[in-house]
């Protein structure tokens, strides 16, 4: 079985690198620069994943909020599979927006 991810980042070489290591273990990647860009993906019926993981790595953008939008994007579809979402940083984020983001359902990885 092929899983599949979408993967959103602003970051071309981070997310080059990302992907090599999701092709590396089996699952096939897609990559948005942009957030708005996944959320469309993720309200068309034809688009299915099996993962979102998110670059959370630039704190001044309201990954919270968007992160809500995107789950809830999902969700409203009459689907059989709702994706996991993983977030990844570069950068240690703080606890208290590490434990907002299990709150709405989603990991956080920092990368080393």
């Amino acid at each position: 079985m092929t899983y599949k991810a979408l993967l959103i980042d602003g970051n071309s070489y981070h997310a080059d690198q990302l992907q090599e290591r999701m092709k590396s273990l089996g699952v096939a990647t897609e990559t948005v620069r942009s957030p708005e860009r996944a959320l469309t993906m993720l309200k068309r019926m034809s688009e299915t994943f099996d993962l979102v993981i998110v670059n959370v790595s630039n704190g001044a953008y309201p990954w919270l909020r968007t992160l809500r939008g995107l789950r809830d994007a999902a969700f409203q579809q009459d689907r059989d599979l709702i994706p996991k979402f993983l977030c990844v940083s570069k950068t240690k984020q703080a606890p208290e927006f590490v434990l907002s983001l299990e709150e709405i359902g989603a990991r956080y990885v920092l990368e080393g």
